[in-house]
């Protein structure tokens, strides 16, 4: 049954479900609710050492209560669902019409505008007026974008004041508020970045020696080599905010590379033209590794595992979990089985954020474990190695700070990646926000529609190119295979469009390339 369909109160008595087990809490402890896509070794490492801040700094006890109910994708859907219970519950006069009407109205950003009809508009000033809550105290992680646009957008974390209040650490030597392009922080401190990742390719050494002629892989692009074929592994970009992420840079270098080629053949370097090739050459490299995958997997952590098992030989990943899957491998076989590179121009650091949900329970202690987050104390354990004073005890958590000041070379020689440094290397890659930004969802919800959903089509049509001679030998029947149900320069009317109805533009779309698949496959066994 979808959440959609759960009664409000239902929705509401979720929260008390996705409870973590664990240690019980000491007596008199004060409880702090925390959701997010976060491993155990987050969790043990963060929890441990806010208990012991929160019993030096604050003089008492804390018992965190961790859930992790999914990917970043299913929480925000979850988080989605429970404000709007949540809502419907606090408005029991309303009538069927004024509540249909409300619930549209109350988390939507454009009802801040003065264009925006009154009505909306007071529903949604009296909603960012209440602490109207759902039971749980902070978002932590989840990517950047789902921060600022699924949760401050609509309303569902707050304002900390925490900005303003540590001018000492939001400033350009030690936070600065944006890093190649990449939003660190909200200026309104509604969600704050307290840790940096980059996403990249995890690969097999021992598969690929197994592959003759091929070298391991540097740079997006080589994830599509036919040689892969059955090799890829592949996560759902539906369930996974770190691998639509993935995809989006993707598609962000292949329009650089085309905007690139058009100044330097003396052309407009962003006009429509060059942006729309850039869009349809990334998506079309996304799909070419969608028909080298074994399979589609729900969980972005299951990649980097299946490649140290040999399962596969390559996959996408975010950094830590290649790094971190990387250092087990050592310590339980004495050799890596696991390698992690980030492709050469093709990623960008992005924050990790925190954020205080509207109507936290626990206001006052979420506050202090946010600026616990961003104090020297806990930025050491992200990538300090185990038993280092001040790092952590039991797991190397194998990703990078956010703080600038941690990269000093006296903190290097207790770290795990001592030659990472993302505000050296950022300038690699500089993320063009108007590219893609506004598009995140609408490329999360076309790679579901015409990859993800058609798969078993669109592999069938790719394997029958390979065995055709290939790309460049089967033209006709690679313009059918790289088919998209909109240009780049069409995708605000194709925004619009999933707005008015998503499941039934994703489902014609799905149609769409299914009939597409079934022509590149029969163009390609004609040698066309």
């Amino acid at each position: 049954m979808c959440l959609a369909a759960l009664p409000a109160l239902l929705l509401l008595a979720l929260p008390l479900t996705l409870r973590e087990r664990g240690a019980a809490p000491a007596p008199g402890a004060r409880e702090l609710v925390i959701i997010g896509p976060n491993n155990e070794t987050i969790r043990r490492e963060f929890g441990a050492a806010f208990a012991v801040y929160a019993r030096r700094e604050l003089g008492f006890e804390v018992a965190l209560d961790w859930r992790t109910p999914g990917g970043t994708s299913e929480i925000i859907n979850l988080v989605d669902e429970q404000f709007k219970a949540a809502y419907q519950a606090a408005h029991p006069a309303l009538s069927a019409v004024g509540l249909k009407a409300a619930l549209k109205a109350f988390n939507d950003p454009a009802n801040d505008r003065d264009d925006a009809p009154a009505e909306a508009r007071a529903v949604r000033r009296e909603f960012l007026a209440s602490k109207l809550g759902i039971g749980l105290d902070l978002m932590l992680g989840g990517g950047e974008f789902d921060h600022r646009v699924n949760l401050a957008g609509r309303g569902y974390v707050v304002e900390s004041g925490l900005v303003a209040a540590m001018p000492e650490v939001f400033r350009p030597e030690v936070i600065p508020a944006t890093l190649a392009g990449e939003t660190i922080y909200d200026p309104r401190g509604r969600y704050l970045g307290v840790a940096l990742s980059s996403f990249g390719i995890c690969y097999s050494p021992d598969r690929l020696a197994r592959i003759p002629g091929l070298s391991a892989p540097s740079a997006w692009r080589d994830l599509g080599d036919p040689r892969l074929c059955g090799a890829v592994a592949m996560a759902d970009p539906a369930r996974s905010g770190s691998i639509t992420t993935c995809y989006v840079l993707m598609i962000q270098q292949a329009m650089a590379e085309a905007v690139g080629a058009a100044a330097a053949a003396g052309g407009a370097p962003e006009s429509a033209a060059a942006l729309d090739a850039g869009w349809q050459d990334g998506l079309g490299l996304i799909k070419r590794i969608a028909g080298n995958a074994r399979y589609v997997t729900d969980s972005a952590t299951r990649v980097p595992y299946d490649v140290a098992r040999g399962d596969a030989a390559a996959g996408m990943c975010i950094d830590f979990y290649g790094r971190a899957e990387g250092e087990w491998t050592v310590q339980e076989s004495g050799r890596e089985r696991v390698r992690f590179t980030t492709p050469l121009g093709g990623s960008t650091y992005s924050a990790d954020p925190v954020g205080c949900f509207r109507g936290a329970p626990h206001q006052e202690l979420a506050l202090a474990f946010m600026r616990f987050l961003l104090s020297r104390d806990a930025q050491q354990l992200w990538n300090y190695k185990i038993g280092e004073a001040g790092g952590p005890g039991r797991y190397a958590l194998r990703r990078l700070p956010v703080r600038r000041d941690l990269y000093s070379t006296a903190d290097r020689a207790h770290m795990s990646d001592p030659d990472e440094d993302p505000y050296a290397r950022a300038g690699a890659f500089h993320a063009q926000p108007g590219w893609t930004g506004p598009y995140f969802d609408l490329i999360r919800a076309t790679l579901k529609a015409v990859v993800i959903d058609p798969r078993p089509e669109l592999a069938t049509a790719w394997r029958a190119i390979i065995a055709g001679g290939g790309a460049a030998a089967l033209p006709q029947a690679m313009a059918e295979f790289a088919w998209l149900p909109y240009t780049r320069h069409e995708a605000e009317a194709a925004k619009q469009e999933l707005a008015h109805d998503k499941a039934g533009t994703m489902q014609r779309w799905c149609v769409q390339a299914q009939e597409h698949y079934y022509k590149a496959a029969a163009l390609a066994a004609a040698g066309r």
